[in-house]
């Protein structure tokens, strides 16, 4: 999406098992322990890690649930082909896109019309058709490398309600407390995109979303703990002097002019999503403005405006998870992709 890039946002993310946990490997190791887990070669040693794919999976999944619960029907679903669901019943963006290229006889749709045509998960975390604004990065094990021990399990046999012969199967899991730090990077991002990632974010701090395998059998429990975070936007004109007051900006505020739908945030008195009432930034703070607010710093080059939320001062995070919040929750009832399945 586009060729330029306007806005970056980085969010620094530890996370805590708090039970034991296996993302499984696909492979066996010399121990012939039937399920491993995943290692890589770090700092010159083999360790456990947490891959950005299965982190991204389980935020894109809780991501469809939240988008779901607000409007139906709120996302798409990337298993269900055109072919045998409609839009409205949840057909994916990718074959709704192919379908839609090929009854046009082209080779490829432009890129403007590929996103103003996908749900809102697709347009943050991507699909067939177009990269993802959010990227993952593996999550990797602070301090000690932690020493994995082996679960031992057994298939029930239904007729006795004892084990099963021949079921017993052992696997490899992370102890608990065991810590990992990842990030998470998103550019050139609307502020809608912003307010998901908060009620993410939020669900992910008090332990909700699981990772890895065997969730139903006591594995994969985990704790949040979000760090700094840190907005940048590039090209700002006017650019804000050293130390204003922190000015959000979505990306119909950055890129006015483009064709790519991108949302404006207002309701009209009857609570319908209000196209291109407010193709502006969004002020973080209203009146009384706190001591401590965040403000606009430089990187020394002129290109970027930063703000930092550090994450020694919980009330600025806050500041920005309630600013940007609405706004998701209003593009998730009101935006087009929604209205055009209802229909």
């Amino acid at each position: 999406m586009l060729k330029r890039l306007r806005s970056e946002c980085l969010i620094d993310l530890d996370i805590v098992t708090e039970g034991p946990l296996l993302i499984k490997s696909g492979r066996m190791f010399a121990t012939g322990v039937d399920m491993t887990a995943v290692r890589t070669i770090r700092n010159g040693r083999e360790e456990v890690y947490i891959p950005g794919s299965s982190l991204k999976g389980a935020i894109r999944a809780q991501a469809e649930r939240i988008a779901r619960t607000l409007a139906d029907p709120g996302c798409c679903d990337p298993f269900r082909d055109l072919s045998e669901y409609s839009r409205r019943d949840g057909a994916s963006c990718s074959s709704f896109l192919k379908s839609l290229r090929d009854t046009r006889g082209l080779d490829a749709l432009p890129a403007e019309e590929v996103y103003q045509k996908s749900c809102p998960i697709c347009k943050l975390f991507g699909s067939l058709w177009q990269a993802g604004r959010l990227a993952f990065n593996d999550a990797h094990v602070q301090g000690l490398n932690p020493r994995v021990y082996e679960r031992s399990n057994v298939g029930i046999d239904r007729r006795t309600g004892g084990a099963s012969p021949g079921a017993l199967f052992e696997m490899e899991v992370v102890p608990p407390t065991t810590r990992f730090h990842t990030s998470l990077y998103l550019r050139n991002f609307e502020l809608w995109q912003l307010g998901l990632l908060a009620f993410v974010l939020r669900d992910l701090e008090e332990g909700l979303i699981k990772l890895g395998m065997g969730k139903s059998r006591g594995l994969g429990q985990v704790r949040a703990e979000v760090g700094n975070i840190e907005i940048r936007y590039l090209g700002l004109q006017p650019p804000p002097t050293e130390g204003a007051l922190c000015q959000l900006h979505g990306m119909r505020s950055l890129e006015p002019e483009t064709a790519y739908g991108f949302a404006a945030y207002g309701t009209s008195e009857a609570g319908q999503h209000a196209a291109a009432t407010e193709a502006r930034a969004v002020p973080l703070y209203g009146s009384p403005t706190p001591n401590d607010g965040v403000r606009a710093s430089t990187d020394g080059y002129g290109l970027r405006t930063i703000y930092r939320f550090t994450k020694d001062n919980p009330a600025q995070r806050q500041h920005l998870q309630s600013t940007v919040a609405p706004l998701w929750v209003m593009y998730a009832r009101y935006h087009p992709y929604s209205m055009e399945s209802a229909t």
